[in-house]
């Protein structure tokens, strides 16, 4: 509908009639009606209000001060409903309960959490649902879904099953790089040497180590204990005090059985170090392959 256009110099008295129908008159200072503004754009049975013309779009523009917010309900007291826009991030939109966006957060009622969600047709581009705590301003993202379908949430415990999987789907970290230095060696005997070591940070489930790399290498045939174990952050896995051993005595050069160990150590980040034990009783040593065949891989499978 057409805002009124009113004469240029009017005299006290004088009468213009709108585009809606509704009589104004000049009173010297303002031009006024008895019918009042909102009749002339709504119709008032009682228990709705129904615009004039019913077949317009309805605009409502909202305080740009103060994000062009709509409040729903209360107006005063308890936690307010509000249609946010942001007044210079206009291409984000926020439609909460309690929380007042633009205004720094602040809640309504301090006592108790606000809920929003948010919209962002700019950079950000996703759509989140925040929880603020009671007191707080600080909101927290529960659910978010980006621009290219990604949904980011924590789920409950034991909600997901094999059945909700596709096949092949990752269920852990992915693998993190790790090898043995391809200049390891050491002549050390009846001594625990570290080779090398790996972190990884699990979330409670098994953990896989694979090992592999390393060549006994002698210039006599005596007979030898060759061990070897795994510790997590200082302290061996392996079987207590028992260690995967090989009992070598030939002359030459002869590959070490790459080895597995399975661990399952608390969420958490963890170090593993992987350690080789010789004995005494040949002229001997325990070397890295060298090249790309020196693997020492941490993954968690569960």
């Amino acid at each position: 509908m057409a805002a009124p256009d009113f004469p240029a110099s009017p005299t006290i008295g004088q009468t213009y009639t709108a585009s809606s129908g509704v009589i104004y008159t000049w009173d010297g200072a303002v031009w006024s009606t008895s019918a009042g503004v909102a009749a002339a754009y709504w119709t008032d049975t009682g228990t709705a209000l129904t615009p004039t013309n019913a077949g317009r779009m309805l605009q409502l523009p909202g305080d740009t001060t103060s994000g062009a917010q709509e409040l729903l309900g209360p107006t005063t007291g308890t936690a307010r409903t509000r249609i946010q826009h942001h007044p210079t991030v206009n291409s984000q939109m926020v439609f909460g309960l309690n929380r007042n966006w633009v205004g720094g957060n602040i809640l309504d009622d301090s006592t108790k959490p606000a809920w929003a969600i948010r919209f962002a047709v700019d950079a950000t581009d996703n759509f989140v649902i925040q929880r603020t705590a009671p007191g707080t301003t600080s909101p927290s993202i529960f659910l978010a879904i980006d621009g290219v379908g990604k949904t980011t949430c924590t789920l409950a415990d034991g909600t997901v099953n094999r059945a909700m999987l596709a096949a092949g789907a990752a269920t852990a970290p992915s693998v993190p790089s790790g090898s043995i230095p391809a200049s390891f060696t050491t002549t050390v005997y009846d001594n625990w040497v570290t080779v090398t070591t790996n972190s990884i940070t699990t979330r409670g489930g098994l953990v896989v180590i694979v090992v592999q790399g390393l060549t006994y290498n002698s210039i006599s045939s005596g007979q030898i204990n060759l061990h070897q174990r795994l510790l997590r952050d200082g302290a061996s896995i392996t079987l207590g005090s028992v260690q995967p051993g090989n009992r070598f005595g030939i002359t030459g050069i002869i590959p070490i059985p790459g080895t597995t160990f399975v661990d399952q150590p608390a969420a958490g980040a963890h170090t593993y170090t992987y350690q080789v034990y010789q004995g005494t009783g040949a002229s001997s040593s325990i070397t890295a392959f060298g090249g790309t065949n020196n693997l020492f891989y941490a993954f968690e499978i569960s």
